[in-house]
């Protein structure tokens, strides 16, 4: 099977897709290694023609925004540039309320999106090039939207939104208009949504992130090194 044949595999997969075949490394652990919706089917067609395709594509995706969200943090934690940090985090936004946009039927959802969205368009403020962001944004839409089911897509795009509107609420101290209406579309996205979600969500994946760190800090001091 020539590589030249699967040109939209991952890096990750097809590499451990060859140890697979070489016996180095069982089905269970080849499925860890999905990356891509294209990545599923592969597995699907050639390795196991029995598994749970929507359950595995569910699974790609979370880890996906878990690599999203990490590769967000990075970015935060490598410039000391506020623009950029909120331009950054703005894109990933605007991306995800346009889709979630686009899914929803109810009334108030895009009303509240769409004045978060003009908010964020006026003054426009232009991203850095971020080619591994962008493919992992590009790997998370693609796999979410590979579910077909709408309710399934609608879902897990709430739950991408819901993280990054955690997020930006949390951490954009320069922007007071912006968290206010990332609080707004909060609510609708989910109904136990109260004034302190966002800096629990955030603790949370900055706690996750930092686990092995042998720096040991504050609360107050992860959100400071993260705010923008």
């Amino acid at each position: 099977m020539e590589e030249n044949n699967y040109l939209e595999l991952s890096r990750d997969f097809w590499d451990n897709y060859k140890l697979f075949l070489k016996q180095e490394i069982n089905l269970a652990e080849l499925k860890t290694h999905l990356v891509t919706a294209d990545d599923v089917k592969f597995y699907h067609d050639e390795c196991d023609s029995k598994c749970d395709v929507v359950g595995i594509l569910k699974s790609v995706a979370k880890r996906n925004l878990d690599s999203l969200i990490d590769a967000f943090f990075f970015v935060l934690e490598a410039t000391s540039d506020t623009r950029e940090k909120k331009a950054v985090a703005r894109k990933i936004l605007m991306i995800f309320i346009s889709n979630y946009s686009s899914l929803t039927r109810e009334k108030t959802v895009k009303t509240k999106a769409s004045n978060l969205m003009m908010h964020f368009a006026s003054p426009f403020e232009a991203v850095n090039e971020n080619l591994y962001l962008d493919l992992l944004i590009n790997n998370l839409i693609l796999t979410v939207f590979s579910l077909k089911d709408k309710q399934d897509i609608e879902g897990m795009v709430n739950l991408v939104l819901f993280k990054f509107i955690s997020f930006y609420s949390c951490l954009a101290v320069s922007d007071k208009e912006g968290r206010i209406r990332c609080d707004d579309l909060g609510k609708e996205l989910s109904s136990n949504w109260n004034v302190s979600t966002p800096e629990s969500v955030t603790l949370s994946a900055l706690k996750k992130r930092e686990k092995d760190s042998k720096i040991s800090s504050s609360e107050l001091a992860l959100l400071e090194k993260y705010s923008f």
